[in-house]
């Protein structure tokens, strides 16, 4: 069963991370897309079908201000089926067929499930300069720590998604991923990352490794902060 409270919004400093909700989240991921991917990008109605297979996997990073919450990110982890990942990872199909192939809510609440992927991890170009210090590994770090807790995982749980960019591959593999496929074996042209660990603890040895244990969720009542971040 789901651990709803898992969901909770998390926040440091002026930050929050939340689980998406309203169409305005959809709006929001399609338009930071398309000011980079033009015509490319996925439509609200796409991503907002992504979110009512599985609704829990979908973490939106805001800024809070006098003005209202401002779009920072995403990152969104979504069950996929067994077969059609296998096929995906070692280059047989495309991302058409991955993307027929997400499980639905009902499916994974009751038992949990041990194929996941990444199917988005985003920035807005004008926070990007916090991203790779700041943004991304807080982000990453509560959204995977919410995801662990929330009931939807079985383990030994495998993880994948493609890198897109050398900063995105440098980031994976800073979070423990490695490289299951190279770009030139793979339908779409791009390199297949994957982890597989065996229970929670596994997911966050990178974190300690680096010395990033600070990250994680702190004790109620502290209040983490991006002053404190190293990386």
């Amino acid at each position: 069963m789901l651990n709803l409270k898992a969901f909770t919004p998390v926040r440091f400093d002026n930050f929050v991370v939340r689980l998406a909700s309203k169409f305005e989240d959809f709006e929001n991921i399609h338009n930071a897309e398309r000011a980079e991917l033009g015509d490319a990008a996925e439509p609200p109605s796409e991503i907002k079908r992504v979110w009512d297979d599985y609704p829990y996997g979908m973490y939106v990073l805001e800024e809070e201000g006098a003005a209202g919450a401002t779009y920072v990110g995403t990152f969104l982890v979504i069950p996929v089926d067994e077969k059609v990942a296998k096929d995906f990872r070692q280059g047989r199909v495309g991302y058409k067929n991955l993307d027929k192939a997400n499980l639905k809510l009902a499916t994974v609440a009751q038992a949990g499930w041990s194929v996941w992927r990444i199917w988005l991890l985003q920035i807005v170009p004008s926070y990007r300069k916090q991203a790779y210090r700041h943004l991304i590994p807080w982000l990453l770090a509560h959204a995977f720590d919410s995801w662990a807790e929330s009931g939807a995982v079985r383990y030994p749980v495998e993880i994948f998604t493609t890198g897109y960019t050398a900063e995105g591959e440098a980031m994976l593999r800073r979070f423990g991923f490695s490289l299951e496929t190279a770009g030139e074996k793979m339908a779409g042209g791009k390199p297949c990352y994957s982890r597989i660990c065996q229970d929670k603890n596994a997911l966050f040895v990178p974190l300690f490794d680096r010395g990033l244990d600070h990250l994680l969720p702190v004790a109620v009542g502290q209040q983490p902060s991006l002053s404190a971040t190293t990386e």
